[in-house]
């Protein structure tokens, strides 16, 4: 499941800034064989000479900074209130579209546009969530 979804709703706690981790990454390929020709005569030796691809690279892929909250929205079904909780993570909370979450605390009214999606754990459970595109506080606690 991959939508837009718009929601209006109160934060449930104070969002969570979190980074991940920087790792290095390593690649690791044969490199390719050139083949050098001249006059209609091929040298396999003489592809050395030419040039040649490293074999192996690393890739260190930096740090990114992240945010998580909790939204709650409330719905009525007669006299009833239902509550439903959505986790929401903003990617790129550095971004001045996404300087809202570093100002926004528990209780604020906001309202949310961002991609539903699913996945499943390694436990088996699927898990929801939004990935933000769009943050706005329309009352700051």
């Amino acid at each position: 499941m991959n939508d837009t979804i718009t929601l209006t709703g109160y934060l449930g706690k104070d969002p969570e800034i979190r980074e991940t981790q920087e790792r290095t990454l390593t690649r690791q390929t044969p490199a390719p064989r050139l083949i050098f020709e001249h006059a209609g005569l091929r040298h396999p030796d003489r592809a050395d000479d030419i040039a040649e691809e490293p074999a192996e690279y690393d890739v260190t892929v930096p740090a990114r900074a992240y945010a998580v909250l909790s939204l709650a929205t409330h719905n009525w079904a007669g006299r009833e209130r239902i509550t439903t909780w959505h986790r929401v993570v903003v990617w790129n909370v550095d971004r001045l579209e996404h300087l809202g979450v570093r100002i926004a605390r528990k209780g604020s009214k906001v309202e949310i546009t961002g991609q539903r999606t699913s996945f499943e754990t390694r436990d088996g459970w699927t898990l929801e969530q939004i990935e933000l595109s769009s943050f706005r506080i329309l009352q700051l606690k």
